[in-house]
């Protein structure tokens, strides 16, 4: 796009048109593509979570994605993705990405 700041919207065009074309094959399989993010965290005990955010573009999830635990080494922060998700849910109900 000219004179736009944002880097991915010279690209928006290609990367619209392949979601689309993926988000079909997904579909017959089972699969949903979202733009979000995913965040995953560990407690202090040890325990993974995961967190699904979805945002509008150009809003910060980049940024969201990256960050970094301020507890002192006491639990750690990692970025699955910052763009698109792709879920799923497995036969025991839960959800995949």
């Amino acid at each position: 796009s000219y004179g736009s700041g944002f880097g991915g919207n010279s690209l928006l065009g290609k990367k619209c048109y392949a979601l689309r074309i993926a988000s079909m094959l997904g579909k017959k399989q089972g699969w949903l593509a979202e733009h979000c993010l995913i965040l995953g965290w560990t407690t202090p005990e040890g325990k993974k979570h995961y967190m699904a955010a979805a945002f509008p573009s150009a809003c910060g999830k980049t940024n969201l994605a990256m960050l970094i635990s301020t507890l002192g080494g006491q639990s750690a922060v990692s970025c699955v993705g910052d763009d698109i998700a792709w879920m799923h849910i497995d036969k025991e109900g839960r959800l995949r990405a």
